[in-house]
């Protein structure tokens, strides 16, 4: 029998919930192991409606090749005798409160060594490792990008994919970059002068090119000399950069935008799979895939809080910062992830408008899966409009999945949450698709049994929700009818 302590996330003095460590046994075969864990701070937990934990057992995994999987019984979750110290409103400490225990016993193979995890664990170098794989696997297809959008107060790189159709021909990611950092006034002048471009190459020619570049009017002379510019060396040679944003925007300029994000959160794995889903749906061949690239540009960043991640922390930055309770204001220095993803959705939405939003979560008290929204509810004719459009994938996901319930999703707009990705989102972008996606680290809520053991939903069910959030913004593609467009990409 072992009592286990688990240790709070990095600067603060709570979150603690997830866990992760191994053990070696040198028991007998078949000996019963009592693990319980002390200091939990949640009040309710699903475990105690039977989550098991995740294991990794070498010997399975080098005899059978059986990867992580759940396992455990007597699964416990309980308020014990131990007081935990708070802190008030006013900073002060206070006694008052108690920690949960979690108890759990497994029964060892001789020799064995055995990895106990929350949930399945999708690490930083697993995402890594990913990207790399399906750059390599759609080199070809000119559907995906894959840059760096900033780096973490640990220096690690955050990674951003941009999909969608001809990808190549979109504006290169560092002149992006550094029309994010500028003015909205500076980026206003810059499409002046390229619009202003292409109305005199229209009108009068190629010679009008020519003439244009003497008279200073391209893109590429307009940053000469920025030290902030990284580009204007690149393309000072031959002038290449005002044609580029051309072809920009006239290739996509009908196109609009969708954002996804996952693990602001840093222990919230299920996130991380649904995200999964998402990333190998719009890669791949299908032709819903296929139609909704030719009409979308995805930016899609898969680890907002990578330090978390790599440091085992549950909810909080290396800081102790709720990385989710700081978009209204990032500070650059303190939380630039989620400073500089907000710069890539306001610049998006400047250049067109951006269908969608949707940031992925793991849920520890609930199961099934399930959307938050944002909605007014006032009785104004607009925006009971917006409230029907807010609640249509919700509804077409519970349609397709009996994972997914309709009846969890919450559209109310809590003054506690005013700062969380998707109000802020919502609020100063006006995205009316604005979510927050909860995926429970159980499973479906059976409603023909209570019974303890239910099943808990399996990995692949996780990345198939993430496709099917794609499939239900079909609805909102410019057709009559979709199939009959579907149709005519099969043939």
């Amino acid at each position: 029998e072992y009592t286990l302590l688990l240790a709070t996330d990095y600067n603060t003095n709570g979150h603690v919930f997830w866990y992760y460590f191994a053990t070696k046994s040198f028991l007998p075969n078949n000996t019963l192991v009592h693990f319980r864990v002390i200091t939990m701070m949640k009040p309710k937990s699903l475990n105690s409606e039977g989550l098991q934990p995740f294991v990794f057992s070498l010997n399975d995994y080098e005899s059978k090749k059986i990867g992580w999987r759940k396992v455990g019984i007597e699964i416990k979750y309980y308020e014990n005798k131990f007081e935990r110290i708070t802190k008030n409103s006013s900073k002060e400490f206070q006694e008052g409160k108690h920690h949960y225990t979690l108890e759990w016993k497994y029964a060892y193979a001789k020799g064995d060594t055995v990895y106990f995890e929350l949930f399945q664990p999708y690490t930083y170098s697993e995402l890594v490792d990913y990207i790399r794989e399906i750059k390599k696997r759609n080199s070809e297809k000119n559907i995906l990008r894959t840059n760096i959008l900033c780096q973490s107060l640990a220096k690690n790189n955050c990674p951003i994919l941009t999909i969608t159709e001809n990808v190549n021909s979109l504006l290169p990611f560092r002149f992006e970059q550094y029309l994010m950092n500028k003015s909205k006034t500076l980026r206003q002048i810059i499409v002046s002068r390229v619009d202003s471009l292409r109305n005199s190459i229209k009108q009068n020619g190629i010679q009008s090119k020519i003439k244009a570049r003497f008279q200073k009017k391209t893109v590429s002379e307009i940053l000469e000399g920025d030290p902030e510019n990284p580009l204007s060396s690149e393309y000072k040679a031959e002038h290449e950069l005002d044609f580029a944003i051309l072809k920009h925007q006239d290739e996509h300029k009908q196109k609009k935008g969708i954002v996804f994000t996952a693990r602001v959160h840093p222990g919230e794995a299920p996130g991380s799979f649904v995200m999964k889903g998402v990333i190998d749906f719009l890669l791949s061949d299908s032709p819903e895939a296929i139609l909704l690239r030719k009409h979308y540009i995805f930016k899609i960043i898969p680890m907002l809080n990578p330090d978390g991640v790599i440091v085992g922390n549950y909810r909080c930055s290396l800081l102790g910062f709720d990385l989710n309770r700081s978009w209204r204001d990032p500070n650059r220095l303190l939380h630039p992830t989620v400073y500089y993803a907000k710069r890539v959705i306001r610049f998006l939405s400047e250049e067109r408008e951006i269908s969608l939003f949707c940031d992925f979560h793991g849920h520890s008290t609930s199961k099934n899966i399930f959307l938050y929204g944002c909605s007014n509810h006032t009785r104004e004719y607009k925006q009971v409009n917006c409230d029907v459009t807010v609640r249509t994938i919700p509804l077409l996901m519970s349609q397709l999945s009996q994972c997914f319930s309709y009846s969890k999703c919450r559209f109310s707009m809590e003054k506690a949450r005013q700062s969380t990705a998707r109000m802020v989102v919502y609020n100063e972008y006006k995205i009316q698709k604005s979510y927050t996606c909860e995926a429970s680290f159980f499973g479906p809520a059976m409603t023909h049994s209570e019974a303890k053991d239910e099943s808990q939903m399996p990995i692949a069910q996780y990345e198939q929700i993430g496709a099917w959030i794609c499939l239900s913004e079909m609805t909102f593609l410019p057709y009559p009818n979709y199939m009959a467009a579907l149709d005519s990409i099969k043939e």
